[in-house]
């Protein structure tokens, strides 16, 4: 990638940001907001990635740890999380 930020961007963070995405739309379809194992699969599913990527800093997990790829979580459940704060918190 020649050291260039975007093309990084596109070829690493941005895949592992849209499957965190593709896993939290699809632990949507299954969320119940009265039922107790939905919400811990959705802390789970929330949690995932990010436990995940510091697994891979301490080499408990193989991979390559990324400090950007945590940001790209983090953007990505913030904006799930505004977008579908009605059906997730809402009574």
């Amino acid at each position: 990638y020649n050291g260039n930020p975007l093309i990084y961007f596109f070829l690493f963070c941005l895949p592992d940001a849209l499957w965190y995405l593709a896993l939290l739309l699809l632990q949507l379809a299954f969320f119940e907001k009265d039922n107790l194992v939905s919400k811990i699969f959705l802390i789970g599913v929330i949690v995932l990635p990010f436990a995940m990527e510091f697994l891979q800093k301490f080499r408990l997990l193989s991979g390559t740890f990324d400090v950007l790829d945590i940001l790209f979580y983090s953007l990505f459940l913030i904006l799930f999380l505004w977008i579908e704060r009605k059906n997730l918190f809402c009574v």
